[in-house]
């Protein structure tokens, strides 16, 4: 999930772009109704970007960097 206007968002998109990743990338601008307050139910917070792995369940959201969205 997408932050929309985060530098660390645009970070992991084009990490995703490079490695030819199929993703599904949901837009949460602040104050929008449909998708971040589901990435706030998940994982507790309002921060992105915020990625799940559906292979894992496991969860990642960027704490101080997106090296670790990226690097997973």
């Amino acid at each position: 999930m997408d932050g929309m206007d985060s530098g660390c968002c645009a970070q992991v998109r084009e990490a995703l772009t490079l490695l030819d990743l199929d993703v599904l990338i949901y837009p949460c601008p602040k104050g929008g109704p449909t998708y971040r307050p589901k990435a706030q139910q998940m994982s507790g917070k309002a921060q992105f970007p915020f990625l799940v792995d559906p292979n894992t369940g496991a969860l990642f959201v960027h704490r101080r960097s997106s090296k670790t969205v990226i690097s997973w």
